[in-house]
């Protein structure tokens, strides 16, 4: 009795899914057919109550979903205002769901003002709504409000980590808001999803620069010196850090691809004519730095310091000595200056015992100095600043005069000195050397 109950109960649970399956399928496919006749049907009820009534609440709701659903945000969104309107005397429309639609037509339309009342509304009645906080956080980026598009848009990125376009524009807030940490590792996993956008691996460059990843920086820049769009001030850029790095050959090919542009902004084409003149003036080549100042000068009259190193430059092209002092490696002008040392007493036997660079500013030379009259120990300081020297930096010397025993001072400068300064040598044996005495030194090695 037993096994008969059980085969009872398999016998009906086979009939009970053999009917469910035909059904299933039997359904299914008159569920699309269904779908496609309820649509029409649609359709023909709507356009006839909009017949009699332009402004039938039903009827335009029926044509607004079919329009939204199909992206067709134009006739969605011109539906969805009438609707708009009706809100106001129809309270069982719903206010919330038609504004967040009217408002996603419009940012589809690249609406933003319209978008950005509508999603705001919408907003105030559901906080937690992924897209609405998506799409409101977007525009508010486009309106410049860095700070509320940060917020959105992190409530975003946490729940979906995965979304890049959002990671994106949180990584361009916390940019424009000058949270650079915040935004490096936004703004990275957006260029390595996408490196076509490259408006955002323009700022993700900017961004590598300000947090100190320098060689990537200046990779990204690199690679876009070519784009007709950022191409001029990714040059710019690149150009730039290859001169604070004394990459000088490189930041002129930087510079000189920047200008090749044709699309290039006044602003920018006057500061690349600058830099790359500067960059010339360090590697020596002073004619070049002059052509370049002409050009900024032609084109924005007394820029900066450019009457100052068109004057300065001009000098230099004539006395190649004094490029070296100014801007030389730092081997290089010690070089230079062991022949000023070996200049200041040509008659005399001269042993240099040490050279201490103290900065890129400056160094000091010791020497043992022996003729048939006297033999002292002294001390040469070499500025290379063109600022004033004053009386802190001559006590300093006199100071270190003091710890090597040296029985004189000697103090060279491409500038002037203060009074105080040159009161405070009046009764020691410390030698100022200026601007036109450091020439006539200069030209003596030439000789």
């Amino acid at each position: 009795m037993t096994t008969n109950f059980i085969a009872l109960i398999i016998i009906i649970l086979v009939l009970t899914a053999s009917v469910g399956i035909v059904f299933y399928f039997k359904n299914s496919a008159g569920h699309k057919v269904e779908t496609k006749k309820d649509r029409k049907t649609l359709l023909k009820e709507a356009t006839r109550k909009l017949a009699h009534n332009p402004r039938d609440p039903s009827a335009l709701l029926i044509l607004a979903d079919i329009y939204y659903n199909e992206n067709n945000f134009d006739k969605a969104l011109q539906t969805y205002r009438i609707l708009l309107d009706l809100c106001a005397t129809n309270s069982q429309l719903d206010q919330g769901l038609i504004n967040f639609r009217y408002g996603m037509c419009a940012y589809n339309l690249n609406s933003m003002e319209t978008a950005y009342k509508s999603l705001l509304f919408s907003w105030s009645l559901d906080k937690e709504n992924y897209t609405l906080n998506s799409t409101l956080g977007k525009i508010e980026y486009k309106l410049k409000k860095y700070d509320k598009a940060a917020g959105l848009l992190k409530q975003c990125v946490d729940s979906r980590p995965s979304d890049i376009e959002n990671r994106k524009y949180l990584g361009l807030s916390f940019f424009k808001l000058k949270d650079y940490k915040l935004a490096y590792p936004h703004l990275a996993k957006a260029v390595e999803a996408d490196y076509s956008d490259k408006e955002t691996i323009f700022n993700f460059a900017k961004c590598c620069h300000k947090v100190n990843q320098t060689d990537r920086a200046l990779k990204l820049f690199t690679g876009l010196r070519q784009d007709a769009i950022w191409g001029p001030n990714a040059a710019l850029f690149a150009g730039t850090i290859n001169t604070t790095l004394r990459n000088y050959d490189d930041a002129i090919v930087d510079f000189e691809v920047g200008l090749r542009h044709k699309n290039i902004s006044s602003d920018v084409k006057i500061e690349m004519y600058y830099r790359l003149a500067l960059v010339f003036a360090k590697t020596g080549q002073h004619e070049d730095s002059i052509n370049n100042l002409r050009k900024v000068n032609t084109l924005a009259p007394n820029y900066k310091d450019v009457p100052i190193l068109l004057n300065r430059f001009k000098e230099l092209s004539l006395n190649k000595n004094l490029g070296t002092y100014l801007n030389a490696q730092t081997p290089e002008f010690i070089n230079l200056c062991k022949n000023i040392v070996s200049a200041t007493f040509s008659k005399s036997s001269i042993k240099i015992t040490d050279i201490v660079q103290g900065s890129s500013d400056f160094i000091e030379i010791v020497a043992e100095v022996k003729n048939r009259k006297w033999e002292d120990i002294i001390l040469f300081k070499f500025m290379r600043s063109e600022r004033d020297v004053g009386e802190l930096i001559i006590r300093e010397l006199y100071a270190r005069l003091k710890d090597t025993r040296a029985g004189r001072g000697f103090c060279f400068t491409i500038g002037n000195y203060t009074e105080g300064a040159q009161s405070f040598v009046e009764a020691r044996l410390i030698d100022l050397i200026d601007k036109p005495k450091l020439l006539k030194y200069l030209n003596k090695i030439d000789s």
